[in-house]
């Protein structure tokens, strides 16, 4: 069992949050680059 840590339930909302936020950002960079990637391509097959 993992020892739950005491902390305040809207300091752990606030936290995982952010972590949230972090992975959307990640995720919308990532999206961004496979989009243009695919531009790129359908450009040059066309």
């Amino acid at each position: 069992m993992r020892k739950i840590e005491k902390t305040d339930p809207k300091e752990l909302m606030e936290k995982s949050l952010s972590r949230m936020e972090g992975y959307r950002k990640q995720w919308e960079q990532l999206w961004k680059e496979r989009e243009e990637n695919t531009e790129k391509e359908e450009k040059g097959n066309a």
